[in-house]
C-alpha cells in the first residue's frame, strides 16, 4: 500500500515537472517571438527613418540646386537690365544693376556642368565691365517737382544750387546730395542760379523778367534786378562780385552794379535769344550762350564782341569758364555739353549722356568735374582732366600694366610712366 502510493506521488511530481518545463520552454518561446517583433518594428522604423532622411536630403538638394539656378536666371537678366540701362544713358541705374548681377554669383564657383552657369559669370563679367569703363556719372539729386534748369557750384565746392521750373532755387549737399533749403520768391520759373566769389549770395533768374539776390545762409531775398524787357533766362557774377551779368529773351545781356542794383551796360549782338552767361576768372571777358545756336565772347569792359563760337546743332542754353579760364563748357538743346578752347574757339570734347536737353552747365572749383543740369530732371556730374599733370597719372593708370608687360614695347616706352604716381581712372 505504501509502495503503490510513494509510485504515484512520484509520478504525479514528473508531469509536474514536465508541465513546468513545457511552460517555462513556452514562456522562452513567447519572448523570443516578441523580442523579434520588436526588433522587426525597430528594423521598419529606422528604414522609414532613412528614407525620410533621404528623401529630405534629395529636397534640399534639389532646392539648392534650384536656388542657384534662380540666382543664374537673376545674373543674366540684371546684366541684361544694366545693358539696357547703358543704352539709354540711364548710367547709375546701369552700374547698380551691373554690380547685383555679379553679386548674385560672386563667391559661387563655377562647376562647368550647366550653360546657363557659364552665362551668368560671363553677362556679369561683362555688365561689370562695361559699367566700369563706359560710366562717366557719379551722383544725381532728385528733388524738384518740374525741369532743372540750372546748376551751380558754391566757391568752396561744397554746395550746389539748382534752379528748376517749379519757381524755387534748391541748395544742395554736394558730397551727400542731400538738399540744405529751398529759395522761394519768384513767380515765374527759375532758369538760371549763380554764387556771389565769397558764397554768401545767391543770383537767380527768373521768366518773371527779373533777378533776385538771396541770402544763402537764412534764403532770405535781398534785392531784385528788374530792367530787362522779356524773360531772364541766365545771370552770372564777376570774379570780383562788384557786377552781375544777365542774358534774356529780348536777345541782350545786361550788366549790373552788384551793390545797387543799377544797369552798367547791355550787350547787344545775337539774333535771337540770349540763355546763359559766363564771366571768365579774370573777369576780362563776358560768355554768352544764344537761341541762335551759337556762344559769344565779349569784352567785358567794352562791351564789344570778341568770337562767336558755333558747333551745335539746336539752341545753346548754358555756358561756363573753366577756373583756369582755358576752357569754356556750353549745354545745347541738342542733349549735349560741349568743351571750346576759350582762346581759339576751337571745340574739344562732346559730353553725351542727357536723355532731354541739357539746360545749364558748370565747373567745379578744382576744375575736375563738370554739372550739368537737364530737362529729363537730373543733374549729372561729369570728370575732366584738363591739368597736364592730372592727364599723364590717368594715362599711366590705364597704360601702366600694358608698358610692363607686353613684350613689344620698347625699352624707352616701358619706363615711360617710371616716378608717375597710380591715379584711379574717373
Amino acid at each position: 500500500m505504501l509502495n503503490g502510493l510513494a509510485e504515484e506521488y512520484i509520478d504525479q511530481s514528473q508531469k509536474f515537472r514536465d508541465r513546468l518545463k513545457r511552460e517555462d520552454e513556452e514562456r522562452q518561446q513567447e519572448k523570443l517571438l516578441t523580442a523579434r517583433r520588436q526588433n522587426q518594428v525597430v528594423t521598419m522604423f529606422s528604414i522609414g527613418l532613412a528614407g525620410v532622411a533621404i528623401f529630405a536630403g534629395y529636397q534640399w538638394y534639389n532646392a539648392q540646386n534650384k536656388a542657384k539656378e534662380a540666382a543664374q536666371q537673376s545674373a543674366v537678366a540684371l546684366a541684361q537690365s544694366s545693358e539696357a540701362s547703358l543704352l539709354s544713358n540711364r548710367q547709375l541705374e546701369a552700374f547698380i544693376a551691373a554690380l547685383q548681377s555679379g553679386r548674385q554669383i560672386s563667391g559661387k564657383p563655377l562647376r562647368n556642368e550647366t550653360n546657363l552657369e557659364q552665362a551668368a559669370n560671363q553677362q556679369a563679367v561683362v555688365a561689370l565691365k562695361r559699367a566700369i569703363y563706359n560710366i562717366q556719372e557719379r551722383n544725381r539729386l532728385e528733388g524738384h517737382s518740374s525741369e532743372v534748369y540750372s546748376v551751380a557750384f558754391s566757391p568752396d565746392g561744397k554746395t550746389i544750387a539748382s534752379a528748376s521750373n517749379d519757381k524755387s532755387v534748391k541748395l544742395w549737399d554736394a558730397s551727400t546730395g542731400k538738399a540744405i533749403i529751398t529759395l522761394n520768391g519768384h513767380s515765374d520759373a527759375v532758369y538760371s542760379v549763380a554764387f556771389s566769389p565769397d558764397g554768401k549770395t545767391v543770383a537767380s533768374a527768373s521768366f518773371d523778367n527779373s533777378v533776385k539776390l538771396w541770402d544763402a545762409s537764412t534764403g532770405k531775398a535781398i534785392i531784385t534786378l528788374n530792367g530787362h524787357s522779356s524773360a531772364v533766362w541766365g545771370v552770372a557774377f564777376s570774379p570780383d562780385g562788384k557786377t552781375i551779368a544777365s542774358a534774356s529773351h529780348d536777345n541782350s545781356v545786361k550788366l549790373w552794379d552788384a551793390s545797387t542794383g543799377k544797369a552798367i551796360i547791355t550787350l547787344n549782338g545775337h539774333s535771337s535769344a540770349v540763355w546763359g552767361v559766363a564771366f571768365s576768372p579774370d573777369g576780362k571777358t563776358i560768355a554768352s550762350a544764344s537761341h541762335d545756336k551759337s556762344v559769344k565772347l565779349w569784352d567785358a569792359s567794352t562791351g564789344k564782341p570778341i568770337i562767336t563760337l558755333n558747333g551745335h546743332s539746336s539752341w545753346v542754353r548754358g555756358v561756363a569758364f573753366s577756373p583756369d579760364g582755358k576752357t569754356v563748357a556750353s549745354a545745347s538743346f541738342d542733349n549735349s555739353v560741349k568743351l571750346w578752347d576759350a582762346s581759339t574757339g576751337k571745340p574739344i570734347i562732346t559730353l553725351n549722356g542727357h536723355s532731354d536737353a541739357v539746360n545749364s552747365v558748370a565747373f567745379s572749383p578744382d576744375g575736375k568735374t563738370i554739372a550739368s543740369a537737364s530737362d529729363d530732371n537730373s543733374v549729372k556730374l561729369w570728370a575732366y582732366l584738363n591739368n597736364l599733370e592730372d592727364l599723364i597719372s590717368h594715362s599711366c593708370a590705364r597704360l601702366r600694366v600694358y608698358l610692363q608687360s607686353n613684350p613689344n614695347v620698347s625699352d624707352s616706352d616701358r619706363t615711360l610712366c617710371d616716378g608717375i604716381g597710380e591715379k584711379s581712372a574717373p
